[in-house]
């Protein structure tokens, strides 16, 4: 049933199916050679990143393919980490908007809108427990480093190279207690290094832990700053800001 994000560990939710708006809708025109086999008015919402989804117990697309509750999986195909396998990111974008919030299992999705006029404009407020309450959600995207125990055949999903290791693109949003345990660090380091190789400097490995309130349990993301890059791949992983 349930796919999770790493947008949406928290309490109450296993589904994140909102897919944060927010990417400009003028198309792109693209030089002809500029990306080889690719011409004509693209625009960004024609380019989809692949995105990063922990397994829950209720997960039952991902069970059924072999994975298990905890698994960090990319791109619906490749195990990227989980609670005892770390997996090596570098942030290079955060986005944040605001989401509404509403019982959890209902049919409805919820409305994403950048900025808290819209949230008032909707007639929304953020105070907690308002009726019409909308909270805030990251969307964050992630440079990250194929596993080591990587196969063959999925190399393919790893289509960057630097210094001899494969990385590929991620995205993935993060809201309620994530927002608060993963976005607000973030957030905070990209302001403290802003003048010092930036956010993209920052070295992070992502796992999982298993959280409880009560009866309920669910897989939480982790995300651990473990050191600074070298000038060389700080600027090797800027260029990808703002994808």
């Amino acid at each position: 049933m349930a796919t999770t994000d790493l947008s949406s560990l928290t309490e109450e939710t296993e589904d994140t199916s909102v897919v944060p708006t927010g990417a400009s809708e003028t198309a792109l025109v693209v030089t002809q050679g500029a990306v080889p086999g690719v011409s004509g008015a693209v625009g960004k919402e024609d380019i989809v990143v692949p995105r990063l989804n922990v397994v829950q117990k209720m997960s039952d697309k991902f069970i059924d393919l072999g994975f298990n509750a905890g698994d960090v999986v990319y791109a619906q195909e490749v195990l990227f980490a989980n609670a005892s396998k770390v997996g090596n990111l570098t942030v290079v974008g955060v986005f944040v908007q605001y989401q509404q919030v509403l019982p959890y299992g209902g049919d409805v999705l919820p409305k994403v809108v950048n900025t808290i006029e819209e949230v008032i404009a909707n007639g929304g407020s953020t105070t907690i427990g308002a009726p019409n309450e909308y909270s805030k959600i990251a969307t964050i995207t992630g440079l990250i480093e194929a596993p080591d125990d990587i196969s063959d055949a999925h190399e393919s999903f790893f289509p960057l190279e630097f210094e001899g290791k494969l990385y590929s693109m991620a995205k993935w949003t993060v809201a309620k207690t994530a927002f608060r345990d993963v976005a607000k660090p973030l957030l905070t380091q990209a302001m403290m290094f802003a003048r010092n190789g930036g956010i993209f400097s920052i070295k992070y490995q992502l796992s999982t832990k298993k959280s409880t309130n009560g009866t309920n349990s669910w897989y939480s993301p982790v995300l651990k700053q473990v050191g600074r890059h070298t000038p060389e791949f700080t600027e090797f992983a800027a260029q990808f800001a703002g994808q």
